[in-house]
């Protein structure tokens, strides 16, 4: 779970059932979160069902960027009771493609030829 044999960016959908909070230490469960945001790709889809320690999953989700991640409330359909967390893969801040940005570009210095950036 903490090192998994797939590609970066390469699952559509992540699902974890009952599993998670079987690692034994925080660490560990922060590291398959992880491990799971990095395999999946853009708007990719993960839910995680567990008994323990969702709150957990979701802030690690956060604190790696994900804006949309939801946590349910308890669901006693099963016992003990779970919560599920959900979410979506964020589009990265370095996808944007800076070519496409509005951005004035600095004057040239009329001996070199470069470009010179004037201080603020």
């Amino acid at each position: 779970m903490c090192s998994l044999p797939i590609e970066n960016d390469s699952v559509d959908v992540v699902v974890s059932s009952l599993a998670i909070h079987n690692i034994p230490t925080r660490e560990g469960r922060v590291q398959a979160i992880e491990e799971i945001s990095r395999v999946l790709r853009v708007g990719g889809r993960v839910a995680l069902l567990d008994l323990r320690c969702t709150d957990e999953y979701a802030g690690t989700l956060r604190r790696l960027g994900w804006p949309q991640v939801e946590r349910s409330g308890p669901i006693f359909l099963i016992y003990p009771p779970v919560r599920v967390v959900y979410g979506t893969k964020p589009k990265r801040p370095l996808d944007t493609d800076i070519t496409s940005l509005d951005v004035p570009s600095a004057p040239q210095d009329r001996a070199t030829g470069q470009r010179r950036i004037n201080p603020i």
